[in-house]
């Protein structure tokens, strides 16, 4: 259902192409609908974690250590693998930034609906989120804690993760019903920066929570909710881009944007998004729409707008055209080389000599009309002429039948 052509996209970036079986409006008439969107880049399911990291989420935090704001967002349906990746690039980020011989303090923030909890307090206590004359917001009483080590703060990352609202959903035994946001203050000779790794709750459509209880759907509309200002917030970035464009970046919608407003409005600020999509066909509607969000955030418009190329297969059509193929062309419409390569082949070669006595230009049309007379001139023996003849007569009968079948 989904195929990854790494290199195959936009120059250093690759494609992902979505093969959606659908049927046309007589609900007869099945077709396929392959949808192919360039990306930056793209990883398969067979990639290292390494190599995820070094083409997604190493750039951002060179960006961080040089006194930047970096963001990497996970963005996808619930169950696609979203957190497991995370863990992955949150090891590596750990070693890269101590590498780096940066001093590392680090927050970790639980969003539940409007709400915000501190994940490395007793208890995840709510943390309030208090905006200052100029419109930052503050985090009262969040919890920031220094780290010495990769290895104690892959440790740290880890325990957080285990106290992440989860839930068993239809799709997911251990759906996060939360988004978790990772924030980390760097200072690097002299420079400070900022990194903010988040894990978004799964995308859901209203299907996948109809056998949900009351409190699981509301769940699923808060994290929809979120997820919509989220998206608003990232098309007026990259609005913005575009020169002579001014648009406001609504991040006071949500408790999440808020949150992650210095990575919208920062002069340094550089976003970096990752979807993850399932190959399972019933997650197809899912897969396009995260791979169309994923591609509007790269603020680098197409037409359509979401899409590199969209194309249509007729599987009937397709099917028949095969069928067309693999049928035997009549011998009325053999080509001088098709008569010479019937000719050799026929009855295992023994009237391969005729081949050389007929003329060069002799075609299926003109040997078809020759009486069986003919044949036994051409082969100098009036059984084996006849012999000949028969055959083509055979050979004819024979494709009017594949034909008719």
């Amino acid at each position: 259902v989904v195929t990854c052509m790494a290199g195959q996209g936009e120059p250093a970036g690759g494609g992902v192409c979505v093969h959606a079986c659908q049927f046309q409006a007589d609900l007869k008439t099945p077709y396929v609908n392959h949808s192919l969107f360039a990306f930056d880049a793209c990883f398969h399911e067979e990639v290292t974690t390494e190599e995820v990291h070094a083409g997604s989420s190493a750039p951002l935090v060179d960006h961080a250590l040089n006194g930047g704001v970096a963001t990497l967002f996970m963005f996808g349906q619930t169950g696609s693998g979203k957190t497991h990746t995370l863990t992955g690039v949150e090891d590596l980020t750990a070693q890269q930034l101590f590498d780096a011989g940066a001093s590392v303090t680090v927050s970790f923030l639980e969003v539940v609906g409007n709400r915000v909890c501190d994940l490395l307090q007793q208890g995840k206590p709510e943390i309030a989120l208090r905006a200052d004359k100029d419109s930052h917001f503050i985090l009262d009483g969040v919890a920031e804690v220094p780290m010495e080590s990769a290895d104690q703060l892959s440790r740290l990352m880890r325990s957080a993760h285990a106290r992440r609202h989860t839930e068993v959903t239809g799709a997911n035994d251990t759906s996060s019903r939360s988004h978790a946001v990772f924030m980390f203050k760097l200072q690097t000779g002299g420079r400070s920066g900022r990194l903010m790794l988040c894990d978004l709750a799964g995308t859901e459509r209203s299907k996948d929570s109809m056998y949900h209880n009351k409190e699981r759907q509301q769940e699923g509309a808060q994290i929809n909710a979120s997820l919509h200002v989220l998206k608003e917030c990232m098309r007026a970035v990259c609005d913005n881009r575009r020169p002579g464009t001014a648009t406001v970046v609504p991040f006071r919608n949500s408790a999440l944007t808020k949150l992650m407003a210095e990575g919208f409005t920062h002069r340094t600020a550089l976003l970096g998004v990752i979807c993850t999509v399932s190959p399972c066909a019933t997650d197809t509607e899912h897969s396009i729409g995260t791979l169309r969000t994923g591609f509007q955030f790269r603020g680098k418009p197409a037409h359509p707008p979401h899409l590199v190329e969209e194309r249509q297969v007729d599987l009937d059509a397709a099917a028949r055209a095969a069928r067309l193929a693999s049928r035997p062309v009549m011998p009325q419409k053999w080509t001088p080389d098709n008569v010479r390569h019937w000719l050799c082949t026929v009855s295992n070669g023994s009237f391969a000599a005729i081949a050389d006595r007929i003329p060069a230009a002799t075609d299926g049309k003109m040997l078809t009309r020759m009486p069986q007379q003919r044949f036994m001139q051409l082969c100098g023996d009036d059984r084996a002429g006849r012999k000949l003849y028969n055959l083509l007569r055979d050979e004819m009968e024979a494709c009017k039948q594949a034909q008719k079948a």
